[in-house]
């Protein structure tokens, strides 16, 4: 028995045993089973088929992770059961279960709803997601599709509410660039600041476009709050080309192009020469019979000199850059090189540019970042009035060259051309370095400090030759100055992020920003040449004491800022930011402005009740921003009176006199009041997009030193800086962008752009008198600045009679004259038609007193311009024509522009079409103006002046007679006012990517080969060179003097990855 109970208890026992070891071994199975790790590798590609560099593949729930390598290949360590996570920008994030494979192949698909794309904003970055505020972004596709000379040909038509103004097709000349219109009434202070890599720059024209990865445009007062007092009119964001890591990539691209003159101006033959002087000899019939000599060289030619002057210009650009990295170190260097020869004879620019971008992370808390820049870009600049104007007036039929081949330097008042352009130097060359070092600390995962220093340094030099042969005198001339500027800037950032309870995200940042400046400038001109094959100034015999000087100047900007961001389940989203800003360009009481500035935001896609949305409806958002910012548009001493050396002699002695400028310790900041509410939409993924806006920007205490004329006593004749007006500016955007077509299993796409950007500007303000500027241009309260002011005509008097009106000059009567049976005016013996009495309009018959109009005291005749009188503030009207007839005529700023861009792609091919348009503006044709005064022998009107003149009574025509008595080409008037408005195709361009098996046998990995034209057609009925002219000077825009015009660009290149 007792064994019986021993035995029973040590089976329970044993049972028990192996049961607690096997509940003890099972989990120890289970843990090695999941603890397993097996190395895995594998290709990622895009849905064309393309390796993806870069991808970041990382283990779920771990630290662990790696990146793919150029050809898109990834290896790594991960549990045989486990989940990788694949994350790449600009495509969808994908999640890939293991299940104990080693080989791991996945097609990543592009997130075209770009939600998640990064966007750069003031000293960070943000997801386009949670963006506030208008914010427009430029990629490097975009760039690439453009084949850009430079950077601004990059912005034009890129984004709404940019407007990009090319009024010359100069090599190496600038354009202007106008964010929301017009904000201040200076020249210059309209002009948005540039930002690179964090660096603030003076010029963006020598940047490489092949080196630059994104353009953010900042249009709002809250994007762009952050770089306060000179942010007013908007800033632009450049972020350059980083390295990835991986194996070293090298980059090569070559274009080359050919370009003529997009448009010729018509330009009167001999045959139409010897007509028009016909008309100062009525008696004589047939064609100019009289020579000078036998050869009658003089007058034999028929030249178009728009041919003689012109060339086919040539771009030749070569840029290369190589970059690589690991997770610690980053590098990318870009060196570009461009011969870009000009379509006008002697026009020329050559560029080089060198930038190097270092990244260093010797651990994860600590960065260290480097950013290297040097450029050097030379190029002479045409005289546009001695080549251009030259062409247009000169008589085809005038000799250029002597018999013995001599050039004919002045003939009659008519510059040689060809030889203008030969002799004529401007030589302009920039050198300009950077260097850029930045410190990033973060001491947890909340909190960072970042530091950052820069120094740039800019040579300025500028040469001018004028040949002896070019003047009367036949004393030649030439001047060089030399201008060097540093710049220093400092920021330093404080930044805090946190989430709270995983729905509340809070963003604070304390920070401050030091800008100082400083220019040097000598200047030195000489004349009388020992000899012209020497044309610099060791060669001048005699030195011009008042062309030689000096400058210096100086300035500095400190300032203080905050910003905090929140938000709510990225539901609703909140931004606040404020400036302390002070100028060293004011008195001590003004140094100082506050710019405060916020914005909001709603997805109300992610509310319960829009449930029924989402559907069609990816995200939904409205936003609203407010802000007020500063400008300081002013010299760097105009709050100080000051003295000026060396300009001024008495006798020959140097002396010292009082600045022209008088200084105003009283002047204080512009301040700009911007207001902004918006909706951002997206539909079916990203198969459709739309983003509008709607702003108000009001400009308060216009500094100008237009708006008083000091009395002549106070021997200040360049007047005084003053706060003086008010501008208001208010506009609409909208950016539409899609997919019409998009099939990836059969690798075709359509993807359309199309921006359009509406503003309408009104000063609204302007203590004292309106003032006219150049008889051309006024600026008036309660109206737009760059508004035509002038002389409205109406027509051309067919008959002396023709000039007549009712007794109150209201109505202006029709004569009548005595016809014979075929309805033909009889002519009496005096050569005027028979007059039998007047009808008004209607054709009733007018019994009244006859008036005639009288311009500038004298009757107008037959032949005469009919200008529109305007009655007093009484309504009455005189019988007399003069400047209180003038009128608002136009405006010299457009108020639409449109972009248009289409992208099409189908295997390895491609085209990308873009349209430019600008609308609502009035251009000055001031070059036909100087055709038509009739006020030199030598100088030949346009065909159709010649045609059309009125030569007789009785002719219906738009030409005003020859005889200039009553100055019908008298400045400021609608005659040579034209429509500005024009629809450009501005780039086409047709790709080709080699299959990889015709590419890897010239060692790279990708190919691309490409065709392109620029300028290829323009739509308008302006009758000059081009229609996009002069809007650089705010309050004189769409004025052309005969600008250097565009060029029509063939080209083709290659784009290769090694």
């Amino acid at each position: 028995m007792k064994k019986r109970v021993l035995l029973d208890f040590f089976q329970k026992l044993i049972f028990q045993k192996k049961l607690v070891l096997c509940l003890l071994v099972i989990p120890l199975m289970v843990a090695s089973a999941y603890a397993q790790t097996i190395s895995v590798s594998g290709v990622i590609k895009d849905e064309g088929g393309l390796p993806l560099p870069g991808v970041a593949v990382t283990v779920k729930g771990t630290t662990s992770g790696t990146m793919t390598n150029e050809n898109g290949q990834f290896k790594l360590n991960a549990p045989a059961t486990g989940v990788l996570q694949l994350k790449y920008l600009g495509f969808v994030s994908q999640e890939i279960a293991v299940n104990k494979r080693t080989a791991i192949n996945v097609t990543l698909k592009e997130d075209i709803s770009r939600l998640d794309e990064v966007v750069v904003i003031g000293f960070g970055t943000q997801t386009k997601r949670d963006n506030t505020g208008a914010i427009s972004s430029v990629d490097a596709k975009t760039i690439e599709e453009r084949v850009p000379v430079n950077i601004f040909d990059v912005l034009q038509g890129a984004a709404a509410g940019i407007r990009v103004a090319t009024d010359s097709g100069a090599p190496g000349d600038e354009s202007s660039i106008n964010i929301r219109g017009v904000s201040s009434i200076s020249p210059e202070g309209g002009l948005p600041i540039y930002v690179v890599d964090g660096i603030l720059v003076d010029n963006i024209n020598g940047i490489s476009p092949n080196d630059i990865k994104s353009i953010e445009i900042l249009k709002d007062a809250a994007s762009a709050a952050v770089y306060g007092a000179r942010s007013a009119n908007g800033v632009i964001l450049i972020t350059t080309k980083q390295g990835e890591s991986g194996k070293p990539q090298v980059r090569f691209s070559y274009t080359n192009s050919y370009s003529n003159l997009a448009r010729k101006l018509p330009q009167a033959n001999r045959l139409e020469r010897e007509i028009f002087d016909q008309g100062t000899l009525p008696t004589r019939f047939g064609l100019y019979p009289v020579r000078n000599d036998s050869t009658a060289y003089g007058r034999n030619n028929d030249f178009d000199y728009q041919d003689l002057i012109t060339q086919t210009g040539v771009r030749g650009q070569y840029d290369i850059n190589i970059s690589g990295g690991n997770e610690n170190l980053r590098y990318f260097t870009g060196i570009q090189y461009l011969d870009n020869k000009g379509i006008i004879l002697a026009s020329q620019e050559q560029r080089a540019t060198f930038r190097t971008n270092i990244d260093y992370k010797p651990s994860k808390k600590i960065l260290f970042a480097t950013r290297l820049t040097f450029g050097y870009t030379d190029a002479n600049l045409i005289n546009d009035g001695q080549v251009l104007s030259q062409t247009a007036q000169r008589p085809a039929s005038q000799a250029l060259y002597l018999p013995d081949g001599r050039p004919i330097f002045d003939n009659g008042g008519r510059k040689h051309p060809i030889e203008e352009a030969r002799l004529r130097g401007n030589q302009r060359a920039r050198y300009n370095g950077i260097l850029g070092q930045i410190f990033e600390y973060n001491f947890n995962n909340a909190l960072q400090l970042h530091l950052d220093g820069s120094a740039t340094l800019n040579f300025n030099q500028n040469r001018t030759f004028i040949s002896g042969f070019l003047n009367t005198s036949g004393v030649g001339s030439a001047s060089e100055s030399l201008g060097r500027t540093t710049r220093l800037q400092a920021n330093a950032i404080l930044r805090y992020t946190k989430t709270f309870n995983k729905d509340h995200t809070v963003t604070a940042q304390i920070a401050s920003s030091l800008d100082n400046s400083l220019t040097r400038t000598v200047s030195v001109a000489g004349t009388n040449f020992v000899t012209e094959s020497v044309n610099t100034l060791n060669a001048v015999a005699l030195f011009n004491p008042g062309s030689t000087n000096s400058l210096g100047t100086t300035n500095g900007l400190l300032g203080f800022w905050t910003r905090v961001n929140y938000d709510y389940k990225k539901r609703y989203l909140f931004n606040a930011v404020l400036r302390r800003d002070a100028s060293s360009r004011f008195g001590r009481e003004n140094v100082w402005g506050n710019f405060p500035a916020f914005s909001a935001a709603w997805r109300f896609s992610d509310e319960k009740f829009m449930g029924w949305s989402k559907k069609f409806l990816t995200d939904a958002k409205f936003r609203a921003t407010w802000g007020k910012q500063g400008t300081e548009n002013l010299g760097d001493f105009a709050s100080r009176n000051q003295l000026v050396f060396g300009n001024y002699f008495y006798n020959g002695v140097s002396g010292v006199v009082t600045n022209p400028l008088l200084g105003n310790p009283n002047i204080r900041w512009e301040e700009q009041t911007q207001s902004d509410i918006g909706l951002d939409l997206i539909f079916f993924g990203g198969r459709l997009s739309m983003e509008a806006s709607y702003y108000q920007r009001i400009t308060k205490d216009l500094i100008s030193d237009t708006a008083r004329d000091l009395p002549g006593e106070l021997g200040r004749p360049d007047n005084v800086f003053l706060n003086a007006g008010t501008i208001r500016n208010r506009g609409l955007e909208v950016q539409l962008s899609g997919f019409p077509i998009r099939n990836t299993s059969k690798k075709i796409s359509l993807n359309t752009t199309l921006n359009l950007g509406y503003n309408k500007n009104v000063i609204t303000d302007l203590p004292g008198e309106e003032v006219v500027l150049n008889n051309l241009y006024i600026v008036r309260e309660g109206e737009e600045a760059g508004r035509f002011f002038g002389y409205k005509a109406l027509g051309v008097y067919a008959y002396n009679e023709s000039n007549a009106y009712t007794e109150d000059f209201r109505t202006r009567l029709v004569p009548q004259f005595q016809r014979d049976a075929q309805g033909n005016v009889i002519f009496g013996r005096d050569f005027q038609p028979v007059l039998t009495g007047y009808t008004l309009p209607n054709g009733t018959p007018y019994t009244g007193v006859v008036t005639q109009l009288r311009t500038d005291g004298a009757i107008a005749r037959a032949g005469d311009v009919i200008w529109e009188n305007l009655p007093d503030a009484n309504g009455v009207y005189n019988e007399n024509i003069s400047i209180e007839d003038r009128q608002i005529l136009g405006s010299g700023i457009p108020k639409l522009t449109l972009g248009l861009n289409n992208s099409f792609n189908y295997k390895q091919f491609g085209i990308s079409v873009f349209v430019f348009g600008s609308f609502g503006n009035k251009i000055y044709n001031s070059l036909a103006r100087s055709n038509a005064q009739f006020s030199s022998v030598n100088v030949t009107p346009f065909p159709y002046v010649i045609s059309n003149i009125w030569k007789y009574p009785g002719q219906v025509t738009d030409v005003y007679q020859r005889n200039n008595a009553l100055n019908n080409s008298r400045p400021g008037n609608s005659y040579f006012l034209e429509e500005g408005s024009f629809i450009r195709l501005q780039t086409v361009r047709l790709t080709y990517q080699l299959p990889q098996k015709y590419s890897k046998v010239v060692f790279s990995k990708n190919l691309t080969l490409f065709a392109f034209s620029n300028n290829l057609a323009t739509w308008t009925s302006y009758s000059g060179f081009d229609p996009e002219v002069g809007q650089r000077n705010v309050l004189e825009p769409g004025n052309d003097n005969g600008r250097f015009p565009k060029r029509r660009e063939f080209g083709f290149g290659l784009n290769a990855t090694f």
